[in-house]
């Protein structure tokens, strides 16, 4: 990725961990059944995202695999690996390179990126 990816990168990298880290030690209570949800569809966008740019090079798009729901009690982890995963497809990429995004056809790995932090900001907003 160029500079300025790598850097959104890091940064999408850095709030992965901070949201993560506020789901993990948020007691159980605070974590509301529309929080749930909405943190397990960012985990699937994020998961989906991984796939799409992983499996780029298909001729179609990916069979679109589904994320487990875990309890509440592992969703900080489960939003730690699967942005983990993110992360270090779209290392490997150039901002221009065609992924497939869930939804949309192919799109640049820039629009990916940029998809998956928005999804965040407006999950720790909620939270």
């Amino acid at each position: 990725m160029l500079e300025t990816a790598r850097d959104d990168l890091e940064k999408l990298a850095a709030e992965i961990r901070r949201v993560s880290g506020r789901l993990r030690s948020m007691p159980l209570a605070r974590l509301t059944d529309d929080r749930v949800s909405a943190v397990r569809r960012v985990i699937q966008l994020l998961a989906e995202l991984a796939q799409g740019a992983e499996e780029r090079a298909a001729d179609g798009p990916p069979r679109w695999r589904t994320v487990p729901a875990l309890g509440r009690h592992a969703l900080g982890d489960q939003l730690a690996v699967v942005g983990h995963d993110l992360v270090a497809a779209l290392r490997e990429l150039r901002p221009s390179d065609q992924v497939w995004l869930p939804a949309a056809g192919r799109g640049p790995a820039a629009e990916a990126l940029a998809l998956a932090q928005d999804r965040l900001r407006e999950l720790k907003l909620m939270l």
